[in-house]
């Protein structure tokens, strides 16, 4: 659909770890996410905890799912 777009990337969890107020993100076992108007953001660990994995996304669409 136009008006879509995701961003992916890969980070090393070893940076991660060494900021104590990120470092929950990797010590968790879950997934994070945060939900706004048109955008979103939802991040995993991948390979052990190894790597950590956001994707933000945006799209036109998911405008109408969420109105009143």
């Amino acid at each position: 659909m136009p008006g879509d777009a995701a961003h992916r990337a890969v980070i090393c969890t070893d940076s991660v770890l060494l900021d104590p107020e990120l470092r929950p993100f990797v010590e968790t076992p879950e997934m994070a996410a945060w939900m706004a108007p048109v955008r979103h953001l939802m991040a995993y660990n991948i390979r052990a905890k190894k790597k950590y994995k956001p994707c933000a996304g945006s799209t036109l669409a998911m405008g109408l799912l969420i109105l009143d």
